[in-house]
């Protein structure tokens, strides 16, 4: 780390959760971020300001005026030009630091390309807004051991989960199938702009934790309980506070990914899960490890 870079980021070296040694890992990470819209926008601008230069933009759509209101890292110009989201945040990233790697991606993320597009990545953020492509990511994280974040944003809620495979419950645990009927997105339901920014916030915490590959100290908070509830309403119990994510590393690329023999599906169909030859489930084995640990 050079004494521009120090100086830069001294702010963040001080914090006795990151250090010297974080900030040095958070500049050697490679994060992926699909989707460049209101979360993701915020996310890479969140990101590069903390460190991570080498950043994978992914996304096919085009700026437009109505997008301004909530996706902050564009401007008028972006959208009069209609210029890619990709290249149009990997430029304005590029103002804000003039050593910032980004590199955008104008295209559909699918089973053809994942592989090629996300090689080398430490993490994936999802700012996408559709269940496909979230399945996709997912398969693909757990097939190669990477840690990844779920988030979501519409009206006035949003929610965030991080998923280390192997570790914690992963995107098909908690939805086996994709929500029936008609969801609602920003474009019939709207949305509140802070809360875009928010929710990221809610996982920019656990991006830092990931690109740093060890728990930041200071950031170890309980985090929301996921509750399930049965076809009468009734209270069935809740998930564990995914506490595998903070008392483990979030790279465990030292042990087998669960199924690291199988192959990509394509897309979502009857393929079993690689957990599901006769193992327990990552959610299986979260909750054992919550139960073991109340007692402590």
């Amino acid at each position: 780390m050079n004494e521009r870079d120090r100086d830069r980021y001294s702010r963040q070296i001080r914090f006795c959760g990151i250090g010297l040694s974080g900030q040095q890992r958070l500049l050697e990470a490679r994060v992926a971020v699909v989707g460049c819209g209101a979360l993701g926008s915020f996310q890479v601008g969140a990101l590069l300001r903390a460190g991570v230069r080498r950043l994978v933009l992914v996304d096919r759509d085009y700026v437009e005026l109505n997008n301004l209101q909530r996706q902050w890292l564009y401007d008028e110009e972006d959208a009069e030009c209609a210029r890619p989201k990709a290249e149009a945040a990997a430029r304005h990233l590029l103002q804000i630091d003039g050593e910032s790697q980004a590199e955008p991606v104008v295209a559909d993320l699918d089973a053809r390309n994942i592989g090629e597009i996300l090689d080398g990545v430490h993490l994936i953020l999802d700012g996408t807004d559709n269940f496909e492509t979230r399945y996709l990511i997912n398969d693909f994280a757990v097939q190669r051991g990477i840690f990844w974040i779920y988030g979501g944003a519409v009206g006035s809620y949003g929610i965030a989960m991080p998923i280390v495979p192997g570790s914690t419950c992963c995107f098909s645990c908690l939805y086996p199938q994709p929500p029936a009927g008609v969801q609602s997105t920003c474009e019939t339901a709207g949305v509140v702009n802070v809360l875009t920014s928010n929710d990221r916030i809610l996982s920019g915490e656990r991006s830092t934790a990931a690109s740093l590959r060890t728990p930041v100290r200071g950031l170890h908070h309980d985090h929301r309980r996921l509750g399930w509830r049965n076809e009468t309403g009734t209270p069935t119990g809740s998930s564990s506070r995914l506490r595998g994510v903070w008392t483990q590393t979030f790279f465990p690329s030292r042990r087998p990914a669960p199924g690291a023999d199988q192959p990509l599906r394509a897309q979502r169909g009857t393929d079993p899960l690689p957990w599901q030859a006769g193992r327990s489930s990552p959610a299986e084995e979260t909750t054992s490890a919550a139960r073991r640990g109340s007692s402590e």
